[in-house]
């Protein structure tokens, strides 16, 4: 199964490339990790990330779309440009495009998409000084942060009002990020692990809040979020 890695987080890392790497063929440069997951939306962690969708309707708001997502002579474009100004195959950065169009639409809905493709074309039709930070194409980007986002199920909703109860977090963020852990584990290994921790949630969210800190605290629902996503 691919890693949350292999979605929008491939493209939304592009401003993250310092200068001095340009035509580096030795190691790797650190990327930005903007619309990738973590687990912002647990009771021992915060922060923020992006979602993907599943049929068993783990993900709760995240739309199918019926549009075109192959991109295949795009996201070709855009590869030669990226293999021209850092580095891999055009092969495999083709793939990866595609895997990111592809998800944009499945995960977020066409709106997503069609800024995503923009993003592409951007990058495709400019000049290396465009993948740097700061520099070209950001305006392209941010659309796609803004319309690439999850949009919280029933349980990450209670989620966040619980969040919020027991934190000084905005209920909304915490629901947000509560959506965001549980479409990037779907993507990363599947649905079983996506409801295992759609079950993590309801079950924190049905604790008084003093008892988060328990040795016990749904020692059930985290043995299956181990055994499901791993």
């Amino acid at each position: 199964m691919d890693s949350p890695s292999h979605s929008l987080a491939f493209l939304l890392s592009l401003g993250a490339f310092p200068l001095a790497c340009a035509g580096d063929d030795g190691g790797s440069s650190e990327t930005s990790t903007t619309g990738s997951a973590n687990t912002t939306g647990e009771p021992t962690t915060s922060g923020s990330g992006s979602a993907a969708s599943t049929e068993s309707g783990s993900t709760g708001g995240t739309s199918e779309g019926t549009g075109e997502t192959s991109g295949g002579g795009l996201c070709e474009e855009y590869a030669a440009k990226y293999v021209e100004c850092l580095r891999g195959t055009i092969p495999e950065v083709t793939s990866e495009c595609m895997m990111s169009l592809e998800d944009a639409l499945t995960f977020y809905g066409e709106e997503c998409q069609a800024a995503t493709k923009t993003m592409l074309e951007c990058y495709a039709g400019g000049t290396c000084e465009d993948f740097f930070v700061g520099t070209g194409c950001s305006d392209e980007v941010d659309a796609v942060e803004e319309l690439c986002v999850a949009t919280p199920g029933a349980v990450c909703q209670v989620w966040g009002a619980k969040y919020a109860e027991c934190s000084d977090a905005d209920p909304i963020d915490a629901a947000l990020n509560c959506q965001t852990v549980i479409n990037e584990y779907i993507q990363a290994y599947g649905p079983d692990c996506g409801a295992a921790y759609e079950e993590y949630f309801a079950c924190f969210s049905e604790l008084e809040c003093v008892a988060w800190e328990g040795e016990d605290a749904c020692a059930n629902a985290i043995a299956k979020t181990e055994s499901f996503c791993s």
